[in-house]
């Protein structure tokens, strides 16, 4: 075994989406953690970090990961839908569907569906 690996980026990334997929938050974590340390200027590690925090009831925490998801330039569709769901878990309902409506628009303006 050894280090095989280890500073494999996609391998990483690849990991950490089947991980979210699968809900194994061991490998999640694992896999934000090298993420963030391979390749700390994208977006995907904290986005990583945000799913395993808010998955460990820490909705708080979690958005201070999606804060630093945005400023690297992450979808503003994904962040916005876990943040909304961050808002929820911390009782911010309202807010929580206001950011969720923001984030459905991004996500059509990205497809290029006309909501008009």
């Amino acid at each position: 075994e050894g280090d095989e690996g280890a500073n494999d980026t996609p391998a990483w990334l690849g990991l950490g989406n089947l991980a979210v997929a699968l809900k194994d938050q061991n490998r999640l974590r694992m896999a934000a953690q090298r993420v963030q340390a391979l390749a700390p200027r994208q977006p995907d590690g904290y986005l990583f970090q945000a799913i395993f925090l808010q998955r460990r009831d820490q909705p708080g925490p979690s958005m201070a990961q999606l804060d630093r998801a945005a400023q690297l330039g992450a979808s503003p569709a994904v962040v916005g839908g876990l943040r909304a769901m961050a808002l929820d878990a911390l009782g911010r309902t309202d807010e929580a569907a206001d950011v969720m409506a923001a984030a459905r628009s991004a996500a059509q303006r990205t497809a290029g569906v006309i909501t008009e």
